[in-house]
């Protein structure tokens, strides 16, 4: 502390080791000292001065001692309650956010995360002595430490671990109106995140502990909620132009503006003074954090009061993102760039503050509706003639008059649409240019539309977790009431989202230390409604989070690992449909992102361009066939792990086949014949599942001899590229079947070993070329986690149209254009970044019999009118609502059995 280091980054954190050294020695003498609170808090109030040989240290020393006794005070306390509370004390008291994330890094709290048989009387004396210590000492800590944020954040958190009973006593009653006194004026006071959100936490559990005085802290709630209301009730409405309303506040206060909320709403203070847009922020953000810990539902007087707040801050928020999106809020409502960061937070703490008085109204319909099952369960326990509980006069006139709870006036219902009007306009701010390459991303308008967009995904996800669409089959009509059926709106702009994004998660893949953050705000808040809501789940949008299975850093393929072994407990048939999604779409990708050969008598320097390019294009392949063999390996262990997805791997090889043999899809332009053989090495991953089967082995090959007659038998098939002939017969010799032959009118693919070779037949329109030597063989079970080196199934297809060497001519001609003409008739995904295709939810009794593999029918022939196969089309914005849930789906790809009489 004498050295060069200053105060603020001393490393007092070290402290906590010595802590847990002094708690470990065996001896009592010395592992009891760090729970002789009257001690250590004596040290603090008394013995301020620091020395060093025996004379006085500098004042920074004087700092730096304090702010190390404080810490070994509070970790101390913690420490000390997770050993001696009762089980579950500190989760039931503490934020259970707050405790699982301080209880995964903090030593301390590790022991109170283990099941322990309930305190023994030592351990509830010890508790009750260190919790008699806390509550006299503690508000005179925060008085002393106040205008020190690294020790005012510790020790706000420290009413948690006092027992609440302590306060009961007469001589307790003033610490406990001063406690809560000095944590209601630093919450007032306080512009420090860390500060507010430490004050919330201990005023809620002061206000809900079950003390005989916790009727202060509801007070002290009660205020601070009600000033930050009547704040932002005169600081939120905005009128058409922009400007400042002078709205009355809800009717909760019945008061109009205050001189200075005035003054504000002009749309700045006098010089130097915070902006109306900094207040709003700054009381939004307070409420928010204020919501989280405490169920400030019940601080209104009526859910009327509630709803008008809400309302006034949809029309708040919606109106300042539509000014962004039309004119910019630089010049019109605000005048710098810190004040439009200031409407961002306006709009990520209004957006959690609806977002939290929907779970605390949800909740608390659950727990009545709980409580009336018991009961009825109570009464029928008692048997039809005893009358537990006889109606009274008028009961039946009031039911009458409640109706049955669908008729969409429940206050958590219009909370939860609220919550969506708000995250759909958040997700209206994306602009294709902010998705371009090249685009700036310092751009204020791109700054604003990622900060918003971000905070509408992890909303949109918990309100797609909160109100799960399994609710619709719920007994209470108040509960299905709740159940978000039209959740299209969130999943397409969800997936957009991510889908412009996800470079920040493919670039894990070579960082030295990946940014776990990223996974937190973009993949994470993906899976969730997808995992939970899995049964009638989206499979289109599961498959754009699968594919980060792979490459996209370890952090991101454990998630997504977990989150597939859920998704497969739940339903394993609609994993096998999300999987074949996610193929498809890389797949799609990869066909898009062919690299553009130079014009004839390139440069050295467009060459090596060139070169690289099209390693990066086999790379990305190579990383395709690596995807796939990770979801077929996840499937089981020598044997499908799910019986029922022993029935349906048969139709995800047709799928597979059928994809591979079409010339469109969704309507999309046709694209040149055999355009897509190359995804039967990618479909080669899932063959080891039926290969031991003769009857699953023959359904598939039957299809295979269908579409491989119908490609031969086109008169476009001279234009088949070889290398796409080569991998067919790959995919033959994998199923264990005989080289196509037809009668010796076409040609033969053999396979011997090794080598495959194209042998001429009679036809003329054969292509007479040999293929090579060393074509790899195929691969007899899927690749495994980690094994990337292992030679695949299939040799990997060389750019679409692309020379062996550039310079020598192919056998259709100028191999740039038939580059560019695959890439002007496939659909550019990564442009429109709406990827998403799912079956209609309208639809009158879904099930798996009409059901479509996302953007084809299962059924649809190569070349095929989709009018013709059923296939459902995609909206313009790429997405159509999840499948229709209200029946189970029979059987995957039925149609496919249908169509081989199986």
């Amino acid at each position: 502390s004498d050295g060069d280091v200053p105060a603020e980054e001393a490393p007092v954190h070290l402290a906590d080791l010595l802590v847990d050294s002094l708690r470990a020695i065996d001896d009592p003498s010395h592992s009891s000292l760090p729970s002789n609170f009257p001690a250590l808090l004596r040290a603090i109030h008394e013995d301020s001065v620091a020395t060093v040989d025996g004379a006085r240290a500098s004042d920074k020393t004087d700092v730096v001692k304090q702010r190390v006794l404080v810490r070994m005070l509070c970790y101390s306390v913690r420490a000390e309650a997770s050993e001696v509370a009762p089980p579950r004390f500190l989760a039931n008291s503490i934020d259970p956010a707050y405790f699982g994330h301080a209880a995964a890094h903090d030593t301390a709290l590790a022991v109170g995360r283990k099941k322990r048989k309930a305190p023994s009387a030592n351990e509830r004396r010890r508790h009750d002595d260190l919790s008699a210590a806390l509550a006299g000492a503690l508000p005179a800590l925060l008085t002393k430490f106040g205008g020190d944020l690294a020790i005012l954040t510790q020790l706000l958190v420290l009413p948690a671990y006092i027992i609440p009973s302590v306060y009961n006593l007469p001589q307790r009653r003033a610490d406990f109106h001063s406690l809560v006194k000095k944590l209601a004026e630093f919450f007032a006071k306080s512009h420090d995140r860390g500060v507010l959100m430490h004050c919330a936490m201990s005023l809620g559990v002061l206000a809900s502990s079950g003390s005989a005085r916790e009727e202060a802290a509801r007070v002290a709630v009660q205020d601070a909620a009600d000033e930050l209301v009547k704040t932002v009730g005169e600081l939120l409405p905005l009128d058409a132009k922009g400007a400042h309303t002078d709205r009355i506040s809800p009717r909760k206060h019945g008061s109009t503006l205050s001189a200075s909320a005035k003054k504000r709403a002009k749309g700045k203070e006098k010089e130097g003074g915070e902006s109306s847009e900094y207040g709003l922020a700054h009381a939004m953000t307070k409420l928010h954090l204020l919501s989280q810990r405490c169920d400030v539902t019940e601080l209104f007087r009526s859910d009327d009061d509630l709803l008008q707040l809400v309302e006034t801050m949809v029309a708040g928020i919606t109106t300042r993102l539509t000014i962004q999106q039309e004119r910019g809020l630089l010049g019109t409502l605000v005048e710098t760039e810190n004040e439009v960061a200031d409407v961002i937070t306006t709009v990520r703490a209004g957006t959690g503050f609806l977002l939290s008085c929907a779970a605390w109204k949800f909740t608390a319909l659950v727990a009545g509706q709980e409580r009336t099952d018991a009961a009825d369960a109570e009464g029928h326990a008692a048997g039809p003639d005893d009358d537990v509980h006889p109606p009274a006069d008028g009961d039946a006139d009031e039911a009458e008059d409640e109706g049955d709870g669908t008729e969409g006036d429940q206050t958590v219902v219009r909370l939860r649409d609220a919550l969506v009007a708000i995250c759909g306009a958040c997700f209206d701010q994306f602009r294709p240019e902010h998705a371009a390459d090249g685009a700036d991303p310092d751009d204020p308008g791109l700054v604003f539309a990622d900060a918003v967009q971000k905070s509408a995904l992890r909303a949109s996800a918990d309100v797609r977790c909160l109100f799960v669409r399994t609710l619709e089959d719920a007994a209470a009509p108040q509960l299905r009431a709740c159940a978000l059926l039209n959740d299209a709106p969130l999943v397409r702009g969800a997936v957009r989202f991510f889908r412009s994004n996800e470079e920040k998660l493919r670039a894990n893949e070579v960082l030295e230390e990946e940014d776990v953050g990223v996974v937190d705000d973009l993949l994470a808040p993906l899976c969730r409604p997808i995992v939970t809501g899995w049964a009638n789940g989206n499979r289109r949008e599961a498959g754009v989070a699968l594919g980060h299975i792979t490459g996209s850093g370890q952090e991101a393929a454990a998630r997504v690992a977990a989150a597939s072994r859920m998704m497969k407990r739940t339903d394993g048939p609609r994993l096998l449909e999300a999987q074949m999604a996610s193929l498809r779409q890389s797949y799609n990708d990869w066909m898009d992102s062919e690299p553009e050969e130079p014009e004839d008598g390139p440069t050295e320097e467009e060459a090596a361009r060139f070169e690289e390019q099209e390693e990066a294009h086999q790379e990305q392949f190579e990383n395709l066939e690596f995807q796939a063999s990770r979801f077929s390996a996840s499937l089981g262990v020598g044997k499908l792990s799910d019986p029922a997805l022993e029935a349906e791997i048969v139709g995800f090889l047709a799928e597979g086949v059928r994809f591979a043999f079409c010339r469109s899809d969704s309507g999309d332009d046709e694209i040149l014949l055999g355009g897509r053989l190359s995804f039967l090495s990618v479909v080669s991953k899932y063959v080891v599942w039926v290969r031991k089967d003769a009857e699953k082995r023959t359904a598939v090959g039957e299809m295979l001899d269908r579409e491989d007659h119908a490609l031969r038998s086109d008169p476009d098939f001279p234009e088949v590229l070889e290398e796409d002939l080569v991998t067919l017969a790959d995919f033959r010799a994998a199923l264990d079947l005989p080289p196509y032959v037809d009668d010796g009118t076409r040609a033969t693919i053999s396979v011997a070993g090794s080598a495959t070779t194209l042998a001429a037949s009679t036809s003329a329109t054969t292509p007479a070329t040999t293929v090579g030597e060393g074509t790899p063989t195929s691969s007899s079970a899927p690749t495994t986690p980690g094994s990337r080196g292992t030679p695949r199934s299939m040799g990997t297809p060389r750019s679409r149209g692309t020379p062996r060497s550039m310079g020598t001519p192919g056998s259709m001609g100028t191999p740039g254009s038939i580059g560019r003409s695959v890439r002007s008739h496939m659909s550019s995904t990564r442009a429109s970044l709406s990827p998403l295709l799912e079956e209609d939810a309208s639809g009158e009794g879904s099930s798996r019999a009409t059901s479509t593999v996302p953007g084809n029918s299962v059924g649809e022939s190569s070349g095929g009118s989709p009018e013709a196969s059923g296939v459902v089309r995609a909206d313009p914005s790429g997405v159509s609502a999840s499948e229709g849930s209200n029946t189970q789906y029979s059987d995957l790809f039925e149609n496919v059995r249908s169509s081989e009489g199986k």
